[in-house]
């Protein structure tokens, strides 16, 4: 088979098979690991800057679901890498059919998840990542605004608005309540009712 005829193309025998599958297996584990912890170490940081700041709330919420959905490849991808690697000093000894079929995919995916692994990198470490993510945020909800409309002066609205707290005021009145209505709001919460 292919696979069999380019390890001895390369000239690689047993022993170095074997020696370049079992260390990339523990290298991408270990490699996994490190992003999994830079991950959490961002989360972290994340959390903090929102618990100061909850403009950031929407923010950080879509960046975290960025950054998941590229380690949930990463970690799809390099444990897929990782059991074909095993699969590989399983059969280097054993089964040259075998090997030669893994050889490729395995390859293949060992290059795939360091490239996975440097993109979640530049993901995580992009110093504009705040900006494009409000940027696109912004957009998304100007599609849901509808703008198309009687424009209001400031004054017309406080009119409304005010007239709309003189009806709300009354309908507490006929109902019993008298005070400030946020206060009648509170206190109704607070109880557990409804005002």
């Amino acid at each position: 088979m292919f696979g069999y005829e380019f390890t001895h193309t390369l000239n690689l025998d047993k022993d170095q098979i074997y020696w370049l599958f079992s260390s990339s297996s523990q290298s991408i584990a270990a490699f996994i690991a490190l992003l999994l912890t830079g991950y959490a170490f961002v989360v972290n940081v994340m959390d903090n800057l929102e618990a100061r700041d909850e403009t950031l709330a929407e923010v950080h919420s879509e960046l975290k679901i960025t950054y998941y959905d590229t380690l949930k490849a990463l970690a799809v991808v390099g444990g897929l890498t990782i059991v074909g690697s095993l699969g590989m000093l399983l059969a280097n000894y054993y089964c040259n059919w075998v090997r030669s079929v893994l050889l490729f995919p395995t390859i293949i995916g060992i290059v795939l998840t360091i490239f996975i692994g440097v993109l979640f990198i530049i993901k995580i470490v992009d110093p504009k990542k705040y900006s494009k993510k409000a940027v696109s945020l912004l957009k998304e909800e100007e599609k849901g605004i509808n703008t198309k409309g009687r424009s209001v002066s400031t004054g017309e609205f406080m009119e409304a608005f005010i007239t709309v707290e003189r009806l709300v005021r009354d309908l507490f009145a006929k109902h019993g309540q008298q005070g400030d209505v946020p206060e009648i709001l509170r206190n109704s919460k607070a109880a557990g009712g409804r005002p």
